[in-house]
């Protein structure tokens, strides 16, 4: 009997030995696979990182450049055009005039360059103007970078990502993020009329990759 136990127990060792023979190949190609597979996967998220921060870095510059390229046009045209010539010797007729050239000016400037939600000039006497036909001037001019005097040094500041609740006239839509870059003029500067240009580029714009 005792015979027969050792017999019993040598195959089911036997057993147990080829069972574990043929899955320990199993097991270690399985790791390999596994680690294989892991270090593929890693390299292809920081190859797909990489590839983002680039594409984002490229993205920034070229909007960086259209916001530097529209504040020239527009400082042109508030500054140093001759539309404003005789500004203060319009009569209401000839602003009207004015103010829809300028509008369609700025309305052509901002189509040309897609990542400005809008544009916006404020005059020293009140007068306002924008490519953005159904702004709210009322909401505008609440901010509080909005507020400009005759005496008022020059310069430029970025108000950082905010809602544009002027954006729309009549209140129920969403109120788009914006980044504001405003520039102040004064008196002394070119034709004198022009005190406020702020150039909204759009956040969603910025943000999508």
């Amino acid at each position: 009997m005792r015979e027969k136990g050792n017999r019993s127990s040598l195959k089911v060792r036997f057993t147990l030995a080829m069972v574990l023979m043929s899955l320990i190949p199993g097991l270690i190609l399985a790791v390999v696979y596994y680690r294989n597979v892991k270090d593929f996967y890693q390299d292809k998220t920081w190859t797909y990182q990489e590839n983002t921060l680039r594409l984002m870095e490229a993205k920034m510059q070229d909007i960086v450049k259209q916001s530097e390229v529209v504040l020239n046009q527009v400082l042109g045209l508030s500054v140093t055009s001759d539309l404003f010539s005789g500004y203060t010797e319009m009569n209401a007729y000839e602003r009207l005039n004015l103010m829809r050239n300028i509008n369609g000016t700025l309305s052509n400037i901002r189509i040309a360059n897609n990542s400005i939600d809008h544009i916006y000039l404020l005059a020293f006497d009140g007068g306002a103007y924008s490519s953005n036909a159904g702004w709210n001037k009322r909401e505008y001019a609440e901010n509080d970078w909005t507020k400009i005097r005759e005496d008022q040094p020059g310069g430029s500041i970025t108000v950082p990502t905010h809602p544009a609740a002027y954006k729309y006239l009549n209140p129920g839509a969403a109120d788009p993020l914006v980044v504001s870059i405003v520039t102040y003029l004064n008196r002394y500067t070119g034709n004198s009329v022009i005190g406020l240009v702020q150039i909204d580029l759009s956040y969603e714009k910025i943000r999508r990759p």
